[in-house]
Protein backbone atom coordinates (compact mmCIF):
# COMPACT_ATOMS: atom_id res chain seq x y z
CA UNK A 1 0.00 0.00 0.00
CA UNK A 2 2.76 2.49 0.98
CA UNK A 3 4.36 1.74 -2.60
CA UNK A 4 0.82 2.78 -4.25
CA UNK A 5 0.88 5.57 -2.30
CA UNK A 6 4.17 7.37 -3.13
CA UNK A 7 3.55 6.41 -6.79
CA UNK A 8 0.03 8.18 -7.06
CA UNK A 9 1.27 11.29 -5.02
CA UNK A 10 3.87 11.65 -7.79
CA UNK A 11 1.78 11.72 -9.95
CA UNK A 12 -1.24 13.69 -8.22
CA UNK A 13 0.08 16.76 -9.97
CA UNK A 14 -0.33 15.77 -13.78
CA UNK A 15 -3.63 14.12 -13.02
CA UNK A 16 -4.43 17.56 -11.32
CA UNK A 17 -2.95 19.95 -13.60
CA UNK A 18 -3.62 18.17 -17.26
CA UNK A 19 -1.34 17.74 -19.61
CA UNK A 20 1.49 20.13 -19.77
CA UNK A 21 3.21 20.55 -23.53
CA UNK A 22 3.02 22.84 -26.16
CA UNK A 23 2.72 23.49 -29.93
CA UNK A 24 6.14 22.00 -31.52
CA UNK A 25 6.74 19.83 -28.67
CA UNK A 26 7.52 15.72 -29.99
CA UNK A 27 5.45 13.24 -27.65
CA UNK A 28 5.02 9.73 -27.29
CA UNK A 29 1.78 7.63 -27.58
CA UNK A 30 0.72 5.73 -24.85
CA UNK A 31 -2.09 3.46 -25.99
CA UNK A 32 -1.26 -0.51 -26.18
CA UNK A 33 -4.04 -1.04 -28.71
CA UNK A 34 -3.11 1.88 -30.57
CA UNK A 35 -4.26 5.79 -30.82
CA UNK A 36 -6.81 6.53 -33.61
CA UNK A 37 -6.12 10.24 -35.27
CA UNK A 38 -8.97 11.89 -36.49
CA UNK A 39 -9.71 14.13 -39.77
CA UNK A 40 -11.97 16.20 -36.68
CA UNK A 41 -11.77 16.96 -33.18
CA UNK A 42 -14.11 14.30 -31.56
CA UNK A 43 -14.84 10.85 -31.99
CA UNK A 44 -17.66 11.79 -34.91
CA UNK A 45 -14.08 12.46 -37.23
CA UNK A 46 -13.59 9.72 -39.57
CA UNK A 47 -10.06 7.57 -38.94
CA UNK A 48 -7.71 8.40 -40.78
CA UNK A 49 -4.63 5.95 -38.97
CA UNK A 50 -4.06 3.89 -35.79
CA UNK A 51 -0.79 4.82 -34.05
CA UNK A 52 1.20 2.56 -32.34
CA UNK A 53 1.90 2.47 -29.15
CA UNK A 54 5.50 4.40 -28.35
CA UNK A 55 5.22 6.59 -31.65
CA UNK A 56 6.45 9.49 -31.99
CA UNK A 57 4.34 12.64 -32.86
CA UNK A 58 4.51 16.54 -32.89
CA UNK A 59 2.11 18.65 -31.42
CA UNK A 60 1.06 21.15 -34.37
CA UNK A 61 -2.11 23.27 -32.64
CA UNK A 62 -3.38 23.24 -29.09
CA UNK A 63 -6.08 26.27 -29.64
CA UNK A 64 -8.97 23.29 -29.24
CA UNK A 65 -7.81 21.67 -26.48
CA UNK A 66 -8.19 24.61 -24.32
CA UNK A 67 -12.44 25.01 -25.17
CA UNK A 68 -12.80 21.38 -25.73
CA UNK A 69 -12.54 18.84 -23.16
CA UNK A 70 -14.00 15.51 -23.51
CA UNK A 71 -13.79 11.97 -21.72
CA UNK A 72 -12.92 8.76 -23.06
CA UNK A 73 -12.89 5.24 -21.30
CA UNK A 74 -13.25 7.28 -18.12
CA UNK A 75 -9.71 9.10 -18.75
CA UNK A 76 -10.27 13.48 -19.54
CA UNK A 77 -8.52 15.04 -21.92
CA UNK A 78 -8.67 17.36 -24.91
CA UNK A 79 -8.39 16.95 -28.84
CA UNK A 80 -5.42 18.56 -30.22
CA UNK A 81 -3.86 18.44 -33.58
CA UNK A 82 -0.85 16.26 -34.21
CA UNK A 83 1.67 15.39 -37.28
CA UNK A 84 2.71 11.81 -37.27
CA UNK A 85 6.27 10.82 -38.73
CA UNK A 86 4.41 10.18 -42.17
CA UNK A 87 3.32 13.71 -42.17
CA UNK A 88 -0.15 12.83 -41.43
CA UNK A 89 -2.21 15.72 -40.08
CA UNK A 90 -5.08 14.69 -37.38
CA UNK A 91 -6.46 14.70 -34.01
CA UNK A 92 -5.94 12.73 -31.80
CA UNK A 93 -7.06 12.40 -27.94
CA UNK A 94 -4.20 14.61 -25.42
CA UNK A 95 -5.08 11.42 -22.46
CA UNK A 96 -2.94 8.72 -24.26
Amino acid sequence: MKKFTTSLILFLPIILNGMNYSNGDTLSVVAINGLSVRSTPGTEGDRITILENSERVTIKDTSNSKNQADSIFGFLGSWVLIETKDKILGYVFDAF
